[in-house]
């Protein structure tokens, strides 16, 4: 299992059963932020000009 992995089931279990728009509530992050670590995926950085 690589560290990414592990990071995201690691969030995934300390949310339990909160669900991701009250956990995206109280970080202040978005839900699909959220869900997109816990699935180990990279996430999307806008760039500014």
């Amino acid at each position: 299992m690589d560290i990414t992995n592990s990071f995201g089931k690691f969030l995934e279990q300390l949310r339990g059963k909160m669900s991701l728009r009250k956990a995206a509530s109280k970080s202040g992050l978005s839900h699909a932020y959220i869900r997109d670590l816990e699935l180990g995926k990279k996430p999307q950085h806008k760039r500014h000009h």
